[in-house]
């Protein structure tokens, strides 16, 4: 009724844990074992929407997927994939994968020293994932990327997200939109003009897509007000004891979103970083 052309839709799967590991097969890390839920009921949806002429892309994400030790478990979901694509008739099958794996959600990510490397393993993980859909199957693939990887960091004076892939520099927004074959831009806001509106922050990495005929654009538009949640700050500390105390003793919380069940929020004020567990 409203128009609609292609749905996102979040898969459900289980992952054999002792498949998770960091082994590799010609430099490449080896992909989890993992199965799809309930895969009757997917291929039921698959084929109504279809006749609706809706395209469908199995959506997942997790922060902590970037991680390097944890490419098994994205891979094993992009490969789970086309294996149930390749057990259904085309009427059932999905038309594409889209990731919403976000690397600035780790901890870690206010360590600049060690950002640059969670970028290259964001999209080392995710250049392999294109080349598994391109080889093996017809399905599209794309990655969410928030609008300002590209904004210039006030106290390095470089982009926030710069990093050498493919043997150049530049911030991995551009990257993204070399290699995949669509981005979603979480660009999430309710107004389309003003300094904060949806056109200023995209305008950038729209004209980059169509210059360079790079990925397809899809911009995100925020459709509700989320609900308050209570955050208890646990610790703050000066920029550089946090920096340091994710090399030493806290290293272990680096490569974390999520603390025992509890998802971590930090506030940077400019001198101190402040880390809490959201209730």
């Amino acid at each position: 009724h409203e128009g609609v052309e292609q749905l996102w839709v979040q898969v459900s799967y289980k992952v054999d844990p002792l498949s998770v590991q960091v082994t590799s097969t010609n430099g490449r890390t080896a992909p989890a074992n993992v199965t799809l839920r309930r895969e009757d009921q997917l291929r039921q949806f698959l084929s109504a929407a279809h006749r609706a002429r809706l395209q469908v892309h199995a959506l997942d994400g997790d922060p902590e997927h970037c991680v390097r030790a944890k490419h098994a478990i994205p891979l094993g979901v992009v490969d789970a994939i086309i294996a149930f694509n390749q057990a259904s008739s085309p009427d059932q099958r999905f038309d594409g994968i889209h990731f919403d794996n976000e690397p600035h959600a780790l901890l870690g990510w206010h360590d600049r020293t060690r950002r640059e490397k969670m970028l290259k393993d964001f999209l080392d993980l995710n250049a392999e994932c294109q080349r598994r859909v391109r080889t093996q199957s017809g399905l599209t693939f794309g990655v969410d990327i928030p609008f300002w990887w590209h904004h210039v960091d006030l106290q390095t004076g470089k982009p926030v997200g710069e990093v050498v892939f493919n043997g150049k520099k530049k911030a991995a927004s551009w990257h993204c939109l070399d290699l995949f074959d669509n981005v979603g831009l979480m660009n999430y806001r309710d107004t389309a003009d003003g300094a904060d509106g949806m056109v200023v922050h995209g305008q950038e990495l729209l004209a980059y897509a169509d210059n360079n005929k790079g990925a397809r654009v899809y911009m995100g538009v925020e459709t509700i007000m989320p609900t308050p949640t209570d955050t208890w700050y646990v610790v703050g500390l000066p920029r550089k004891r946090f920096e340091a105390a994710l090399r030493g003793l806290g290293r272990e919380f680096a490569d974390l979103c999520r603390y025992d069940g509890f998802r971590l929020r930090r506030i940077d004020d400019g001198q101190n970083v402040h880390v809490g567990l959201e209730v």
